[in-house]
């Protein structure tokens, strides 16, 4: 997913105020965030294509929001 993402890692055990604010709730739990918002959190158990299909989606909405604006980068969220 590096063409498509940033994909951070928060330690849950370190940061359980940073992970609460975004959503976590359970260790692991994967937020992706697309033009600086939450677009998805899925907790544990959950599947690396489903996380995928996430990342695909939030790209695809990111992509459909700045074809009017050309000065933007494509495909990154």
């Amino acid at each position: 997913m590096q063409q498509d993402a940033d994909i951070v890692r928060i330690d849950f055990n370190m940061n359980q105020k940073l992970a609460r604010e975004v959503g976590d709730t359970v260790c692991p739990s994967y937020v992706v965030y697309a033009e600086g918002r939450v677009a998805s959190v899925r907790a544990w158990p959950t599947s690396a294509d489903v996380v995928a299909d996430d990342i695909a989606a939030a790209v695809d909405r990111a992509n459909d929001n700045q074809k009017s604006d050309t000065s933007k980068p494509k495909g990154r969220l």
